[in-house]
């Protein structure tokens, strides 16, 4: 299982890697049905073929990120869990990201500054890809929404995909600006 974690982990640090190439892709709003609340894991390991020892491991290496503090991992510990239903009164952002990503690293005090600043006209739910459940309901949204590159980081919001920190950072505060002035 060790090794499968490690295959994982070297899959997104590439995606990572090869981020900054890829430009904005549209994609056609969700359909209530499209995002469910039971996520579908065919696609991701299941949590029960994960020893303790390698759940352990991840956690313990991922629950200490502060920014700023130089430690390079994000805090995975507090899952957003199933992606929601397009359902209801507030637009959502969903964010995607590996705690061993520089780019994820580097977008993370924005994604809470806007967090912080626009917390009662968007939802913002995080989703890291290195726990097996957060990695299904990415890989779920990447092939409801045709995603060819899985990479990290990425933000999904209203109709459109953003791709990268430098895209994140340039286009997100200024898509919700016009969603919530609308």
């Amino acid at each position: 299982m060790r090794i499968l974690l490690i295959f994982v982990i070297m899959i997104l640090l590439f995606g990572c890697i090869n981020q900054q190439q890829i430009e904005k892709n549209k994609v056609k709003s969700p359909e209530p049905s499209v995002i469910s609340n039971q996520p579908q894991n065919d696609l991701a390991p299941s949590e029960n073929n994960l020893s303790d020892e390698s759940n352990s491991i991840a956690k313990i290496e991922t629950e200490n990120w502060q920014p700023g503090t130089g430690n390079r991992m994000l805090d995975t510990g507090n899952s957003s869990g199933p992606l929601p239903t397009a359902q209801g009164s507030m637009p959502r952002v969903y964010f995607f990201y590996s705690p061993y990503c520089n780019a994820s690293q580097a977008i993370w005090p924005e994604i809470e500054r806007l967090e912080g600043k626009y917390n009662n006209s968007v939802v913002f739910r995080k989703y890291s890809v290195t726990n097996s459940g957060d990695l299904g309901e990415y890989n779920k949204f990447a092939i409801e929404y045709n995603l060819s590159n899985r990479v990290v980081p990425i933000v999904y919001f209203k109709n459109e995909t953003l791709i990268g920190r430098f895209e994140i950072n340039d286009s997100l505060e200024n898509l919700i600006k016009e969603t919530i002035s609308n």
